[in-house]
């Protein structure tokens, strides 16, 4: 998933919602749109938490990006 993508080398700080769209469509191409759902929830829900449990600046979250 994004331990192992260009993701996962961005900076909380710096993360924008075309950087969740291109990895979104990056990893369209080899899994099932189901797949990418579920893992654009789990990284919903561990940006929410790193900001509101550990203070994290962020400037957007992928909650825009599957509606």
């Amino acid at each position: 998933m994004t331990a192992e993508s260009w993701l996962g080398d961005i900076p909380l700080s710096d993360l924008q919602i075309k950087h969740f769209a291109v990895w979104r469509d990056e990893r369209l191409v080899k899994v099932k749109p189901n797949t990418v759902m579920r893992e654009l929830r789990i990284l919903r829900v561990l940006l929410d938490w790193a900001r509101d449990e550990r203070g994290a600046e962020l400037q957007d979250n992928p909650e825009e990006i599957d509606k």
